[in-house]
């Protein structure tokens, strides 16, 4: 048995000899079986070439007279010729049929590599997708550890100025009330009053200061929650889009198995049907051929017997 994919004319005749041997008639299907495979339309090529490559069939020849013989040859030469040329008509184009047949069923093959091949790209690209999703993923995580990091830093610096602001503030009160105690008091007093005001001043511009430094530090964490919200808002952008493409992918995938179902299964039902009509036609060609070889052994017959009776009546009649 040839391999599939590398079979030449010698396997399909072999192949097709040892059907003719069996008393079977070789056709395109039972010989692509045999071998294993391969092109309808190349194994279809092959089994022309090997049927026009057959001697045709001879018969023993009978002894009969000269002149009846050849009119029976004559008219069994006509009803041959006649029946032949339909056959032959009618092969051709149930041949001509299955070719279109097989080349529309190559022509599918083509489409669905095609369609493999989209196929596989699209997965590719799905695959793509996914691992630039995870890779985003996986830079969010760590940019939110980064900010989680940087928030808990910020929150004890504001712990820190909120601590140092409270004591400056307890400094503060408590120099107010020295302040006001000592209002009363001598003029040394006064200058002391006066030394802890400048103190005071000193220490409001410095709470001042830290104020501001808290502000700084609030809008910046601000930035920085609007910035994971934006990345958050981005991901889930790149998971609908994905989501949205892998349920287009499937409608398109299950859209092509749909229809190569239904194109595959007409194409078994036409060849199926012009298969019947095929061996049919042949019954009745073989039937009508085996009809007149009949008539002709009985009319062979026929004048045998009447030769035998009267040879020279016979000769007369046929002069």
């Amino acid at each position: 048995m040839a391999r599939v994919g590398s079979f030449g004319q010698e396997d399909v005749n072999a192949v097709a000899d040892q059907f003719a041997a069996e008393g079977v008639e070789p056709t395109i299907l039972k010989v692509r079986e045999r071998i294993g495979g391969g092109s309808t339309t190349t194994i279809n090529k092959y089994l022309k070439v090997w049927r026009e490559g057959r001697p045709a069939k001879k018969t023993a020849p009978v002894e009969i007279p000269s002149e009846l013989s050849v009119m029976i040859t004559r008219i069994i030469e006509q009803a041959r010729s006649a029946g032949r040329a339909e056959i032959e008509g009618d092969h051709a184009r149930m041949q001509g049929e299955f070719e279109t047949i097989s080349e529309a069923a190559e022509k599918m093959e083509i489409e669905m590599a095609e369609l493999i091949a989209k196929n596989t790209a699209l997965a590719a690209e799905r695959d793509q997708k996914e691992g630039r999703i995870a890779e985003l993923e996986k830079a969010k995580k760590e940019q939110v550890e980064r900010l989680e990091s940087e928030k808990a830093r910020i929150e004890k610096d504001l712990a820190a100025e909120r601590s140092e602001k409270e004591r400056i503030r307890t400094e503060l009160s408590v120099a107010l009330l020295k302040s006001e105690r000592l209002e009363g008091d001598t003029r040394d007093l006064l200058e002391g009053r006066k030394a802890l005001e400048e103190k005071v001043n000193a220490l409001r511009g410095q709470l001042s200061t830290e104020e501001k430094n808290l502000a700084v530090a609030l809008e910046k964490l601000r930035a920085i929650e609007e910035l994971k919200a934006e990345r958050e808002a981005e991901l889930d952008r790149l998971r609908g889009a994905l989501e949205r493409q892998r349920e287009q992918h499937q409608k398109e995938k299950e859209s092509i198995d749909a229809a190569h179902a239904r194109e595959v299964a007409r194409l078994v039902a036409d060849h199926e049907s012009i298969r019947k009509e095929y061996q049919e036609r042949e019954k009745r060609q073989d039937e009508k051929i085996k009809s007149l070889e009949a008539q002709k052994d009985q009319k062979q017959k026929e004048e045998q017997g009447e030769m035998r009776a009267d040879p020279f009546a016979a000769a007369t009649t046929r002069q």
